[in-house]
C-alpha cells in the first residue's frame, strides 16, 4: 500500500508539443516492443531498488512487524503520478523511482508491456487455477487541481476522487477502509495504516495512492494443512499454521544473499510463488545483502 505524497502533488498541463504523440497512460504505448525490452535491465533496476527503499522505510517505521505489499502496484502508482506531474513534483517521483535518467513516457510504456504480460492469462483464470485482481486509487483533497484530461485518461483503471483531509482526516480514512474491505473482505484496524500522524505533527497531505492486490491460486501440487512449531528464536518457540508438501521442488543457492531460492509452483504453468530461505538466523543479513544487483542475479528476467 502505497501513501501519500505531500507538497509536490499539483498535477500541470505537460509541456509537450501537439505534434509530439505521445502514449496513453491507460493503454500500452505504440514504441516497438524491442525498444521497451531494450529498457528493461535499467527500468528493471530501478523498480528492484525503489521496492527496495519501501521496504527498508516500512522496516524502520514498523519495528518488528512484518512487511507485507505488492512492489509491481506500488510502483504503478507512483508512475501514475509521475506521468501527469511537472517541475518539482516530476523530478521527486523520478527520484523515489530512480528513473531520473529515462523519458517518462518510456517508463510509462514499459510497465504498461510488464502489466499486460504478468496478467495475460487473467481471461483464462478459471481454467488455470490462478487469478490475480488489483484495484488502484488516488484520492486527493479537494485543493488540489487536476487536469480533467488526466483525471479522464486514469478514471477507467484507477479509482479517482476527491475528499475532504484536512477538513475532517478521520472521516476520510473511515471512507478509505470501507472502500478496502469491500474489495478484499478485511478492514485495517489502525489508523495509522494510511502512515498519516495527527494533524499537528506532520505536513499537509494532499494526496492519498492505495493499491490492493489480491491473488488466488491453485498449487500443482496440494498441501496438506495443520499446526507446528515456528521458532523465533533460538529459545523462543510458538504453534503456528502451516502447510506440508514432500516432493521435488527447484531450487538454488544465492551465494550474495547468504539464502536458498524455492520455487513453488501453481497449477498455472506460467505462475510460481519464489520464496527466498535465508541461512538459519540470518535474517538481518539477507536483508542488508538486497540490492537490485543481488535480486536480479538471483532471478533474472
Amino acid at each position: 500500500m502505497a501513501n501519500a505524497s505531500e507538497n509536490a502533488a499539483v498535477i500541470e498541463r505537460p509541456k509537450t508539443p501537439p505534434e509530439q504523440a505521445k502514449p496513453s497512460i491507460s493503454s500500452r504505448s505504440t514504441l516497438a516492443i524491442d525498444e521497451l525490452l531494450a529498457l528493461a535491465p535499467d527500468i528493471t533496476d530501478s523498480f528492484v531498488a525503489f521496492a527496495l527503499d519501501l521496504h527498508k522505510k516500512l522496516r524502520e517505521v514498523g519495528g518488528s512487524k512484518n512487511v507485507l505489499f505488492s512492489p509491481f502496484l506500488v510502483t504503478g502508482a507512483l508512475i501514475a503520478l509521475y506521468r501527469g506531474a511537472t517541475g518539482r513534483a516530476a523530478k521527486h517521483l523520478a527520484h523515489l523511482l530512480h528513473v531520473g535518467g529515462v523519458d517518462v513516457y518510456k517508463v510509462v510504456a514499459y510497465y504498461a508491456l510488464c502489466h499486460s504480460r504478468l496478467f495475460a492469462s487473467w481471461p483464462n483464470h478459471n481454467r488455470t487455477g490462478f487469478s490475480a485482481t488489483h484495484d488502484l486509487a488516488l484520492i486527493r483533497d479537494r485543493s488540489v487541481d487536476l487536469l480533467e484530461e488526466y483525471v479522464t485518461a486514469l478514471s477507467p483503471w484507477c479509482r479517482m476522487e476527491p475528499d475532504f483531509f484536512e477538513e475532517d482526516m478521520g472521516s476520510s480514512v473511515v471512507r478509505m477502509d470501507l472502500w478496502i474491505r469491500a474489495l478484499t473482505a478485511f478492514a485495517f484496524r489502525e489508523y495509522a495504516v494510511f502512515g498519516l500522524p495527527p494533524i499537528g505533527n506532520r505536513e499537509q497531505t494532499l494526496l492519498v495512492s492505495i493499491a490492493v492486490l489480491f491473488i488466488k491460486g491453485r498449487w500443482r501440487y496440494r498441501f496438506e494443512t495443520g499446526y507446528g512449531t515456528f521458532r523465533e528464536t533460538s529459545t523462543k518457540v510458538k504453534q503456528v499454521r502451516v502447510m506440508r508438501r514432500v516432493g521435488l521442488f527447484r531450487i538454488g543457492d544465492c551465494a550474495g544473499l547468504d539464502a536458498t531460492v524455492l520455487e513453488i509452483p501453481y497449477q498455472d504453468p506460467s505462475k510460481s510463488m519464489v520464496v527466498f530461505l535465508p541461512r538459519m538466523e540470518r535474517l538481518a543479513t539477507f536483508e542488508h545483502s538486497l540490492t537490485p544487483a543481488t535480486c536480479c542475479a538471483a532471478w533474472p528476467t
